[in-house]
């Protein structure tokens, strides 16, 4: 018995996820810092598609609650939009995977992108919070962000237990 629950173990870990539906991210032109998506909120934006991705209208606070659930699987195509008033769109197409360190030539790049995507878990009341998280900016403006973190923790903190209802 022992070695069947080993087997299907071991199976279970080697079913790779199903793909991720694909994202879009519109987020208001000139927007510098992190943005968090929050799921699952009875109060949220209503799920928004565009085709077949899901659209997120990133609001100009940076905190975006919706009905949607979080989108579960493997290797979501992303893309990202600045989007002005009158919803013309300007792609960011740099994308850092990996940490971005302090240098000379980091400092100096005026490239805008998005970096240190992840996915957390909160509790905001009785609200156990799923939440999806990425910084948009130069590599000098994520630098400057990375070391105020507490600050940011505690910002989403108050945001939930202020806006996000199960």
């Amino acid at each position: 018995m022992k070695i069947i629950t080993l087997v299907v173990a071991l199976g279970a870990g080697c079913v790779p996820l199903p793909r991720a539906e694909a994202e879009i991210h519109l987020i208001p032109q000139g927007y510098v810092g992190w943005v968090t998506i929050a799921f699952g909120a009875a109060n949220g934006e209503a799920p928004a598609y565009e085709g077949n991705a899901r659209e997120y209208r990133i609001p100009s606070s940076g905190m975006l609650i919706t009905q949607a659930k979080t989108n579960v699987g493997s290797s979501p195509a992303w893309r990202f939009f600045f989007e002005d008033p009158e919803r013309t769109r300007t792609p960011i197409v740099d994308f850092w995977a990996t940490t971005v360190h302090e240098s000379e030539a980091n400092g100096a790049d005026a490239t805008v992108g998005i970096a240190y995507m992840r996915r957390g878990r909160q509790q905001a009341g009785r609200c156990d919070v799923e939440y999806d998280q990425y910084f948009v900016g130069t590599k000098a403006q994520l630098l400057s962000a990375v070391g105020r973190q507490p600050e940011l923790h505690e910002t989403l903190s108050q945001f939930l237990a202020a806006n996000y209802r199960c």
